[in-house]
């Protein structure tokens, strides 16, 4: 399971660097990506994940993917509240720090 867990994370940050790699002028920009999975380590696909800036209230969304993962470019540096929720689950919450030119990572448990 850690390895599976290991991968996802190393997958997601592989494709944030192919997106960041490719957007030259969002470099100031930082991106997330993360995972959403239930209490028993399985993939949670068509989670909502919301991602709002501390400081502005500036919020983007995203949907987990079929393997639980999910990934947002396009953040300016700074503190965010990551809120994931999906109908039949509890919600979770995380703080995060995207910095600039970088790709923050976070797993998320959504409880029955």
């Amino acid at each position: 399971m850690r390895v599976i867990r290991a991968l996802s994370l190393i997958l997601m940050t592989a494709a944030l660097g192919f997106v960041a790699a490719h957007a030259p002028a969002q470099a100031n920009d930082g991106s997330l990506a993360g995972v959403v999975r239930d209490s028993s380590g399985a993939a949670v696909p068509g989670a909502a994940v919301t991602i709002t800036n501390d400081q502005t209230g500036a919020a983007q969304s995203a949907v987990s993917g079929p393997d639980g993962t999910f990934a947002v470019a396009g953040l300016a540096p700074g503190a965010y509240t990551v809120e994931v929720q999906l109908r039949g689950f509890g919600i979770s919450k995380q703080k995060v720090q995207v910095a600039a030119g970088a790709a923050a990572a976070a797993e998320f448990s959504l409880s029955a």
